[in-house]
């Protein structure tokens, strides 16, 4: 049975990766045409990649949107936990975009294809993003 993909679970696994682990982002491409990839195959996942079914995530490869993902695959969410997250009313794909694009995308120096940020940085970040959605920080190591 496929664990259905949450925004908790979600953040967990982001946090896990990028911020215990200080993994870096999974970025595909060259000059400017630099994007972000669910899982290159080599280990590096974004955000959603970390929960997602391995092979499901190689298979959309990079350059998707999170709402198209959504859309072919919605047996790998939890729809209606994205649509009570937050205090704030915004369709359950856009809640996702706004996830994918603050634990991943936004944090990425493109030019540099790396984080933007330090580890540190990034630390205060996530707490913050934690505290609006009303999720909670992991401790110790997650198993997602």
């Amino acid at each position: 049975m496929i664990k259905k993909i949450t925004p908790q679970r979600t953040f967990n696994a982001a946090w896990q990766a990028f911020i215990v682990e200080d993994k870096p982002p999974a970025i595909y491409g060259d000059g400017d045409n630099v994007s972000c990839y669910y899982n290159d195959g080599h280990g590096n996942c974004c955000a959603f990649g970390l929960v997602m079914p391995e092979d499901r995530a190689i298979e959309i490869g990079g350059g998707v949107s999170i709402d198209t993902v959504m859309n072919a695959y919605p047996e790998l969410f939890n729809l209606d936990s994205w649509r009570k997250v937050g205090d704030f009313t915004l369709a359950a794909v856009r809640k996702a975009e706004y996830f994918q694009a603050e634990l991943h995308d936004s944090l990425i120096d493109y030019s540099k294809r790396t984080w933007k940020f330090s580890r540190q940085e990034r630390e205060v970040h996530y707490r913050n993003f934690a505290a609006k959605y009303k999720l909670s920080i992991p401790k110790g190591k997650t198993n997602d």
